[in-house]
């Protein structure tokens, strides 16, 4: 995949702008303000699920187009609704049914895939670094509170 956009100077020159796949999804971290995390979030609401996982796959090993053909027909013949004996389990069959064939839509095309990898990755880095200011504004929270507390305790006992 690769995006082209072309610029037009005031002498008529027209200058290209290519970013192939290699500069789209780079392995820096990033950094990105909690408006920008709002708005990635309420983009992607419908993929709070891994697709990775929904076919009992490991993310982080290689799977090629084979392994995830072969998980895809495993998981389908236990999840489809059609072959489910139980009516009260169908709606809820049918919704994983049809999550497991998003999951192999997205992850058997090539581009696709990219695109969820990139964004699997991003998700995952932001989540890496908010754990660590959260962390230590607990700590300083729960510091405020061991002193309040003992404040309180001195002036009852005074």
């Amino acid at each position: 995949m690769e995006i082209s956009l072309a610029l037009q100077h005031n002498l008529g020159k027209s200058d290209i702008l290519s970013i192939g796949p290699e500069k789209m999804c780079n392995k820096r971290p990033i950094t990105t303000s909690s408006r920008m995390n709002n708005i990635c979030n309420s983009l992607s609401v419908e993929r709070k699920t891994n697709y990775y996982e929904v076919l009992s796959l490991d993310a982080n090993k290689n799977v090629d187009y084979e392994d995830i053909k072969k998980a895809y027909r495993r998981m389908a013949l236990q999840y489809h609704p059609d072959i489910c004996p139980d009516p009260s389990r169908k709606q809820e069959l049918t919704q994983r049914f049809v999550e497991l064939c998003k999951a192999y839509e997205t992850l058997s095309d090539p581009v696709s895939r990219y695109n969820y990898d990139c964004e699997l990755n991003r998700k995952l880095e932001v989540m890496q670094t908010s754990k660590f200011p959260k962390s230590v504004w607990e700590n300083q929270l729960s510091g405020l509170k061991r002193r309040s507390y003992s404040r309180m305790q001195k002036k009852q006992n005074n």
